[in-house]
Parts: structure tokens; C-alpha cells; sequence
């Protein structure tokens, strides 16, 4: 008797033990300076997690850059799909057919975490939801977040989607950086939708003193999540909390870290915010934020006022004719309305995560960011409108060439003769920018061709050092193109958003 009964005790015993081994391995926190982007507080940073709903917060973002880039607006109605209103909940219980706009859509992802409004946006801007989920992906790797996967809109459980704590932080940055004018939403205390009202998940909201945001989740697999930022007296704090026992639990870890890390915090910001990413529509392109949008009144969270995207003058560094790529010094170029193929992170055409330990990563002070890929040579974006001579030039370049009419998708392959990078290909060459280093402006090359590699097609990729005054620059080109492809080409550009010109080849 004694036997048996020592032999339930020692089996209860090892269970416990085992599931306090698995609660152990959904455990994830880091907290962040945002002022500074010092590290305060790492716990497995860097080991795979699911997001489970955190990754509602890639959808919204997706959902602010169709909003800046003039392809939607608050008020574009989002259809329900059956597939969308199929989803389990927690849902809006939308039936197909029906419509919500986007500006609702994207709050009830923010407070009611809804999995079928989820699916609907993501259908509405990616075409169907595996597609969003790639374009979520490679916005992921476009940020540095190297360890994450996702393999749908919602965070419903797929066990290919995965993150770490370090990359959620990078996310909530990167959401903040760019839509100034946006994010403010995920303030919201609660939501009227239908007769309805839904109450914001994050509690944090309406307990804790500062906080603005952003994002709760929950799966069996993945515990109870959260990421959150708060602001006081200056000081501005991230915290990213996975694999909590209990929403109570998760709430708790993240409030004691989030006042620690506000003891020790700068109130002083000298972290650069990361230039917009997104390029900004023109006036009459960008919708207004309607009022029925904004944070409700009587919210403790500081709130950014929107403002508009501003970027200060920058002297030149090329002739006058030249215009520097738009994308921002430590940004890649925005992601192009057709998709370049994405990026596989394992040998053999493999997209599934891989484990941390094989993930190679760029060196980083605080660890926080992958490496930049560089900007113009004066250290930020240049925008201008496209050279009214452009047309011009091209005819002239052509000497007395047809007019030139922009290509539909594709451009005929570059002549013959055209060989590897470095050679220099007959006729015209396009100019997209000029950098300080050589290394910059063959990343900031590479950069183009994925974003935009039905347009340039065969053109060789070529980095030219050229002394400017006391300093040297080095400028990166396309070549291997006569003029009406060259010029048609950097017309083609410029309508998404990345600048070049047109020249002789050197």
C-alpha cells in the first residue's frame, strides 16, 4: 500500500514538474527604453514564441500603410467573406455579405481582438489571407525581424507562426515611428459597434498610469501575451510580456516591469525615431481621420497629436538633376504594388522559421535592430517630384526618339552584352542614389531590384566612386539600358515611389 501510494505521489510529483517545464517554455519579456533603446530587462528575447493575437498588430499596421499610401481610407467598407465569417472567435459575428469600414475594422481588432474582421482585412488588401499573411512576413523581415513568421491575419494557432519577444518590441516601434498620425487608435478604451460595446482587452489601459496601447493575445499553445507602452513625465517605456499562466498574471509581471524600467528610464529621447517607412500620399490622395476615430475622451494614455509627414530640406550631394532615393536612412524602400517574391529563410525554398540559434543576426549595440539598409548620403530622405524634363531629356538622349510612354509591367530583357555586376552595359543608366560608402550603395542596389525587379529586369547593378569637393560618394546605377527603356523605366520608378534619373552610361 505504501508502495502504491509513494509511487501517485512521485507521478503527481513529476507531472507538476513537467507542467511547470512547459509553462516555462512559453515564457518570453523584454522592456525597452524607447527613448534611447536601451535594453532594461531580457528573459528569452530571442527564443520562438506564438503570437497568438499580437499578430493583429502586423494587420493594423498593414492596414495604417494602405491608409497613407492613399489605397484606402477610415471609411472604406471592408466586405465579410464566408471564409472570414467562419472564423472562431472572439469575432464581430459578421455575416458574408456584410460590410464594416475600415476605420471600425481596425478598432475592433485594437479592443475586441476580432478573428473574422481580422480575415476580412486581409482579404480586402492582400487578395486572400495567405497572400496577407506573405506580405505580413516581409514586412517582418523588412523591419529586421528575422525570427518571425506569420501564416495568417488573425494569430488564430498555426504552428509555422512564430515571433520572439525581441521582435514584438521592434514591431511596436516601428508602429509608432510611422504612423504618428494613427496610432493614437490604440488607446482606445472601448468600442460601439452594432448596438455593442466592446471593452479594450488591454487592462492596463484603465489601471496603469501612461499607458497608450497596444496589444493583448491569448492561445492554449501560447499563454497569455501582451505588449504594451507607456509614457511618463517624459519618460516612454516598452514592455513585451509572453506565455503568462493567467491574464491576471500577465497584467501583473507587466506592470511591476514596466515600473521598474520607469525608475531608471531617460526622460530625455535621443533614439532617432525610425524615418517613415511608408511613403506618404499626396494631399489629395491622403484621407482625413475622421473625428468618429479619435481616442476617447477622459484617456490617462498620452496621445500623440496627428501631424503630418515633414521632411526637412537636405543638401545635395550629386548634380541638380539628381534625386536621391526616397526610402529613409535606416528603412528599405517600400514594398511595391506588385510583390517581389518572398524571401526564404531556409535553404532549399523552405519558408518555415528557423531556430534562433541558426538565425544569423547583425551586430547591434542594444541588440534591438537588424542592420539598416542606408539612406541618402545626408543622413535622410530627399523627396521631390520628378524633373518636368524628364520626358525632355530622354528625346534628347534619343536624338529625336518617339515619345516615351511608361511600360504596363515589364520591360523587354536588356540587350546582349550586358554582364555581372560592375561592367557597364551599353547606352543609359539609371541613377537611384548616391551614398557615403560603397557597401551602402550596393545594398541600397539590392534593395531596388527586390522591390522593383520587373522593372529593372536585366539591368546590371553598378556602384561608381566619384570624388565630390573633399569627400568621396559613391553612386548607385542600373545599367545596360538604351534611352526610351531607361527613361521608361525611371518613370515606372518614381510611380512607386523610388526615385532615380536618366544618364549616359560613364
Amino acid at each position: 500500500m505504501r508502495l502504491v501510494l509513494w509511487s501517485i505521489s512521485l507521478l503527481m510529483c513529476l507531472g507538476l514538474r513537467a507542467g511547470e517545464a512547459a509553462a516555462q517554455q512559453k515564457h518570453a519579456a523584454m522592456v525597452i527604453d524607447a527613448n534611447n533603446g536601451r535594453v532594461m530587462h531580457s528573459d528569452q528575447a530571442d527564443e520562438l514564441r506564438f503570437p497568438a493575437s499580437l499578430t493583429k498588430v502586423m494587420t493594423i499596421y498593414l492596414a495604417f500603410e494602405a491608409i497613407e499610401r492613399g489605397r484606402a481610407s477610415y471609411a472604406t467598407r471592408i466586405k465579410v467573406s464566408h471564409e472570414a465569417a467562419s472564423q472562431p472567435p472572439t469575432k464581430l459575428d459578421l455575416e458574408p455579405g456584410e460590410t464594416i469600414a475600415l476605420g471600425d475594422a481596425i478598432k475592433a481588432l485594437i479592443t475586441k481582438s476580432a478573428n473574422d474582421v481580422a480575415v476580412a482585412i486581409a482579404e480586402h488588401l492582400g487578395g486572400s489571407e495567405a497572400r496577407f499573411a506573405r506580405m505580413m512576413t516581409e514586412k517582418a523581415r523588412l523591419f529586421g525581424m528575422s525570427n518571425t513568421t506569420f501564416r495568417n491575419a488573425s494569430g488564430l494557432p498555426d504552428p509555422g507562426q512564430v515571433t520572439t519577444a525581441r521582435d514584438m518590441v521592434r514591431l511596436a516601434l516601428r508602429l509608432q515611428d510611422d504612423f504618428p498620425r494613427h496610432y493614437h487608435l490604440f488607446s482606445t478604451r472601448s468600442f460601439s459597434y452594432d448596438g455593442s460595446s466592446y471593452r479594450n482587452h488591454n487592462t492596463l489601459l484603465h489601471r496603469f498610469q501612461g499607458t497608450e496601447g497596444i496589444k493583448t493575445g491569448y492561445t492554449r499553445a501560447s499563454g497569455f501575451n501582451l505588449v504594451a507602452s507607456v509614457r511618463r513625465g517624459g519618460r516612454h517605456v516598452i514592455g513585451v510580456v509572453m506565455g503568462g499562466r493567467t491574464a491576471a498574471r500577465r497584467d501583473d509581471a507587466m506592470q511591476l516591469l514596466l515600473s521598474r524600467a520607469l525608475i531608471s528610464a531617460s526622460p530625455y529621447k535621443i533614439r532617432r525615431s525610425a524615418p517613415v517607412l511608408v511613403a506618404a500620399a499626396t494631399p489629395a490622395q491622403r484621407p482625413r481621420a475622421q473625428a468618429t476615430f479619435q481616442p476617447p475622451s477622459g484617456s490617462s494614455a498620452s496621445v500623440d497629436r496627428p501631424r503630418p509627414v515633414m521632411v526637412p530640406p537636405r543638401p545635395r550631394v550629386a548634380p541638380p538633376a539628381t534625386v536621391t532615393a526616397p526610402w529613409p536612412s535606416h528603412a528599405p524602400a517600400p514594398v511595391p504594388a506588385v510583390r517581389p517574391q518572398l524571401a526564404r529563410v531556409q535553404a532549399g525554398g523552405d519558408d518555415r522559421p528557423m531556430r534562433p540559434a541558426t538565425i544569423q543576426r547583425p551586430a547591434d549595440p542594444a541588440g534591438l535592430w537588424a542592420q539598416p539598409v542606408p539612406g541618402p548620403l545626408a543622413g535622410g530622405p530627399m523627396r521631390g517630384a520628378a524633373p518636368s524634363t524628364l520626358h525632355q531629356q530622354a528625346m534628347n538622349m534619343s536624338r529625336g526618339a518617339d515619345p516615351v510612354t511608361p511600360p504596363a509591367r515589364r520591360l523587354a530583357p536588356a540587350p546582349s552584352g550586358v554582364g555581372t555586376a560592375g561592367q557597364r552595359g551599353p547606352g543609359f543608366e539609371i541613377q537611384v542614389g548616391a551614398y557615403a560608402t560603397a557597401a551602402d550603395a550596393d545594398r541600397a542596389l539590392a534593395v531596388v531590384r527586390q522591390s522593383a525587379s520587373d522593372v529593372i529586369g536585366n539591368g546590371v547593378a553598378r556602384t561608381i566612386a566619384v570624388r565630390k569637393d573633399t569627400r568621396q560618394v559613391f553612386r548607385a546605377r542600373f545599367a545596360g539600358f538604351d534611352s526610351r527603356s531607361a527613361a521608361g523605366a525611371c518613370l515606372e520608378l518614381r510611380r512607386r515611389r523610388i526615385d532615380c534619373f536618366v544618364m549616359r552610361a560613364e
